[in-house]
């Protein structure tokens, strides 16, 4: 009997709701790289189901797959498609110019409605390829098998 999950199943679950699905998005747009905001982006299109999301955005489903991947360089109106389908829209904010930031740290995913305070996704250090996100799920008492 199987008590633990994968990784994966586990995000999936975590991105059914809006809220959930903001959060680990606005993650990855504070790490400042397009390939993981792209990336991001695909974890929550498997989680809905990439095929119905393309349908959904009235694309392609090997065009979504393609422009969600690390390599992924999306149309604009493309993008604010699939945005529009996860429940997600950009916007913009005026920055200091004495400051540096990145410029996509100026870009932040909004909800379009709900306002709950959900657990938060934090990245994990040491990931060169891809970013993992590990959730603050408070720990159960029972002990996982090995």
């Amino acid at each position: 009997m199987r008590r633990t999950k994968s990784f994966k199943q586990h995000l999936y679950e975590r991105l059914q709701r809006t809220e959930e699905i903001a959060d680990y998005v606005n993650a990855a747009i504070e790490e400042n790289d397009v390939p993981t905001f792209l990336m991001a982006l695909r974890d929550v299109a498997d989680a809905k189901g990439l095929g119905k999301v393309a349908a959904e955005a009235k694309l392609n489903r090997e065009n979504v797959y393609r422009m969600l991947s690390d390599q992924g360089n999306p149309r604009l109106n493309s993008l604010f498609s699939v945005l529009f389908v996860l429940g997600l829209k950009i916007s913009v904010e005026a920055v200091d110019r004495l400051q540096t930031v990145e410029p996509l740290a100026t870009v932040e995913t909004k909800l379009l409605g709900g306002t709950s305070d959900p657990e938060q996704f934090q990245p994990t250090s040491g990931q060169s390829e891809r970013i993992n996100y590990e959730c603050t799920v408070p720990a159960n008492d029972e002990p996982l098998a090995a």
